[in-house]
């Protein structure tokens, strides 16, 4: 445990990382990659180009500063990271790496030596900090229903708009396959042309008899095409093999008994309408808003239609071509007393639904979103 002379070095940092925490994490990074080339393939290499990536470790190492005598307060976010840990089978044994580097860029940028009581206290911060992910994802691993990736071969390939696509896989050697709605696996594939293996995340649309669904967005950034989402979309097909982690993620259903509204945006309901589903088949009410460009890309309509059929549930379509954005206004006629609220979409998609729950009078603590991005390099 850091003493509490070590507390007060620590929060001394704090302006520092407030300033330079992004200059810090992009130094280490890169100096990371340039040491440890083998670890690339557990970052999602465009996310760091962007700087997602950096932003969103700054925010963290700055969390654990102003809490570092208690480190309680920030285990719900630390939560969702641990859980992308052991989807990308980050180890014990990593930790050391990224502490080594980490101090390094902190010396770097600070002009601090190696001795100084400030490099040693956040080392030995960073040790604590470090005990505490490694012990949040052995729980994780011992949970999961299977360790490492396992092969899984594509049994079924569909188009659910131009830039959506589903993929059902099963494994010979996995037939239970355990998973809460809103949970996701991961990829890992070897992407022509690139010196890593590439591994991403992608949320479940579904798990019946052995057999997995995932969906997975075509992206295109910028005229940037994303580097796993095109290579599954283009490449793999029926009969082929890729490799999956077991379910992971902690976005899910909040007080089952309380009525619960969803609001997704294109790839976005796909965590969305299994968590609608599972509500269906409860007493509590269910309502679900699918916000799409036009009718063209409405994706998984079918099966948002026969959840729409059961008594509790209800289904919105608000397409964007024709009524605009989704204001409050519009909102206001789906809220509830103590409901609870689930967003997930894009970045801009989520900012703005957030901010017109807020205007209807929504309190945060009920409103729960999932983002395809480094979570704590988005401000909501």
């Amino acid at each position: 445990m850091v003493n509490k002379e070590e507390v007060e070095i620590i929060h001394s940092t704090i302006p520092i990382l407030q300033e330079k925490g992004v200059e810090i994490t992009s130094k280490f990074y890169n100096r990371m990659f340039d040491r440890h080339p083998e670890l690339r393939d557990m970052f999602n290499q465009p996310n760091h180009k962007q700087g997602l990536q950096s932003t969103a470790l700054a925010t963290a190492v700055l969390a654990a500063a102003q809490h570092i005598e208690d480190l309680t307060p920030i285990v719900p976010v630390v939560m969702p990271i641990a859980h992308k840990h052991c989807g990308l089978e980050v180890l014990p044994e990593h930790y050391p790496i990224v502490g080594e580097n980490l101090l390094a860029a902190i010396q770097e940028v600070t002009g601090l030596a190696a001795d100084d009581p400030i490099i040693e206290t956040w080392g030995k911060a960073y040790g604590e900090i470090a005990d505490a992910f490694i012990g949040i994802e052995k729980d994780i691993y011992a949970g999961m229903a299977w360790q490492s990736f396992k092969p899984f071969e594509v049994i079924g390939v569909r188009e659910e708009t131009g830039i959506i696509k589903a993929f059902t896989v099963h494994s010979d050697e996995i037939k239970d396959i355990p998973y809460s709605p809103g949970q996701y696996i991961t990829v890992d594939v070897q992407v022509p042309n690139l010196p890593y293996r590439a591994k991403r995340h992608y949320s479940i649309v579904d798990v019946q008899d052995g057999k997995l669904t995932f969906a997975v967005r075509k992206e295109n950034l910028d005229g940037n095409r994303g580097e796993v989402s095109t290579y599954l979309h283009e490449q793999i097909n029926t009969g082929d093999t890729i490799n999956l982690s077991a379910p992971v993620g902690v976005f899910g259903l909040e007080n089952t008994n309380k009525p619960q509204l969803f609001i997704g945006s294109g790839i976005g309901v796909t965590p969305l309408f299994p968590m609608c589903r599972e509500t269906a088949g409860t007493d509590a009410d269910a309502q679900f808003i699918q916000v799409s460009d036009d009718a063209n890309n409405v994706a998984f309509e079918v099966e948002l239609q026969n959840i729409a059929a059961a008594e509790n549930a209800q289904l919105h379509t608000h397409l964007r071509d024709k009524e605009g954005y989704l204001m409050s206004e519009e909102l206001q006629k789906f809220i509830k007393d103590d409901q609870e609220i689930y967003v997930c979409g894009g970045v801009t998609f989520i900012q703005s639904i957030v901010k017109e729950l807020g205007k209807a009078g929504v309190d945060k603590d009920r409103i729960h979103y999932e983002i395809f991005i480094p979570r704590l390099s988005l401000a909501v």
